[in-house]
């Protein structure tokens, strides 16, 4: 195991290439994509992910010593299984956009797992996320308005803000491991200072699905740095109890009212029971062919609209994939969550447990494999392991030398 200090020099000896810096540029703007663009689709987003795989494929090319090979894995059978989705949905719909995106990921994630990532280039990720941050308040901020003097988010005229906030699960889990190395107490308090005006955007949008899921998020990182993770699960339901008290007293009636249980229950969580509950309907009418193989990939909405006369999106991941692929779809999404969980915490590395937590729980909200950010969690957690690997577990930030018989 190598010494921190003598880490942090060997890291800043890491040389970033050109694919280095269109990678960290692409994952800078990706909680912003659905802001940045119409449809969800930002150019900026796009070309920054185009450059990182040209340059990235380039320079495997140019260095054929640097590949690392990768057997297929779940995941690869994920991927070959859902390009045959993608062809079933093809063939009665056309080429959509979510397909188109989801291609353009593929190639992204495939870009992304051909070498390890290196520590400098985890660490300057980390860095990114202080600023990510920032702009994610600005960027609400700018929207704010004063309706009957009360605070309006107007951003939620503007985006989805379900979408907006899930897609920063990557970026909340990078800051919280930037809080946690922060060395100065002075600079930690900084960054949880910033971390609360988050949490408030968070609240402020109104955003149930988002709210929740950083909760999540936060809540598993937490737990995966204590030693007594029990004692401290007690102690933030406390704190988490005494933070909702407040919000209930001081944020708006419009925001508030969406987070209690009788409008909650009343409007089936926007909608959602009653599109889950006719999914499922549907789904369970159909043929064994279609209990197992699904319908193809981005085809029920189509479904929808001519069973319910409306088009909707399942607004769930499970469901959708269980109508898209099928039993055996539904098997291997759960089949790569629990792959990389399990890697994950081979490694120690409780920042991509939380990560991975907290999409799997908003997943139950969102249709959340339309995001480009399901792809860089997949590569994140997927990647081969290079000549050292980062643990962040039990209040230890430590980097490790990985040989071929396993973690020295």
């Amino acid at each position: 195991m190598i010494g921190v200090q003598s880490a942090a020099k060997n890291i800043k000896k890491e040389q970033l290439t050109i694919s280095s810096w269109f990678l960290l540029l692409s994952a800078a703007v990706l909680p912003f994509d659905s802001y940045l663009g119409e449809m969800g689709l930002s150019v900026l987003t796009l070309g920054l992910q185009m450059l990182f795989i040209a340059s990235r494929f380039v320079e495997c090319l140019s260095y054929p010593d640097d590949k690392k090979f990768f057997s297929l894995g779940i995941v690869g059978i994920y991927v070959i299984y859902s390009l045959l989705q993608i062809f079933r949905g093809f063939l009665r719909l056309g080429l959509t956009y979510n397909n188109e995106l989801f291609i353009s990921m593929m190639c992204y994630y495939i870009a992304f797992i051909f070498r390890p990532m290196t520590m400098r280039e985890l660490r300057m990720m980390a860095n990114i996320s202080i600023l990510q941050m920032l702009l994610f308040v600005v960027v609400c901020a700018r929207h704010i308005t004063l309706l009957n003097g009360e605070i309006y988010m107007g951003i939620v005229d503007i985006v989805d803000p379900n979408y907006l906030i899930t897609n920063s699960v990557v970026m909340v889990g990078f800051y919280l491991f930037r809080i946690q190395s922060a060395g100065k107490n002075a600079v930690r308090a900084l960054l949880i200072a910033l971390l609360v005006v988050f949490a408030a955007c968070v609240m402020l949008v109104g955003s149930r699905g988002g709210l929740f899921t950083f909760g999540v998020l936060v809540i598993v990182y937490v737990l995966t740095q204590m030693r007594k993770p029990w004692k401290t699960l007690l102690i933030l339901i406390v704190v988490g109890g005494i933070a909702m008290g407040l919000f209930f007293a001081f944020a708006p009636e419009y925001i508030t009212e969406r987070f209690s249980i009788s409008h909650m229950l009343q409007d089936g969580g926007s909608g959602r029971l009653t599109i889950w509950k006719n999914f499922l309907t549907y789904y369970g009418k159909q043929d064994l062919a279609t209990w197992l193989f699904g319908v193809g990939r981005d085809v029920p909405p189509t479904i929808y609209l001519q069973e319910f006369g409306r088009t909707y999106y399942p607004h769930n991941l499970y469901v959708k994939t269980l109508m898209e692929g099928g039993i055996v779809g539904i098997a291997l999404l759960l089949a790569v969550f629990w792959h990389i969980w399990k890697k994950a915490y081979k490694a120690k590395n409780g920042m991509l447990i939380a990560i991975i937590c907290a999409f799997m729980f908003g997943s139950l909200f969102l249709d959340m494999d339309n995001m480009r950010v399901f792809w860089l969690i997949l590569a994140l957690c997927n990647m081969p392991v290079g000549k050292t690997q980062l643990q962040i577990w039990k209040r230890n930030v430590r980097i490790e030398t990985v040989e071929q018989g396993g973690v020295k």
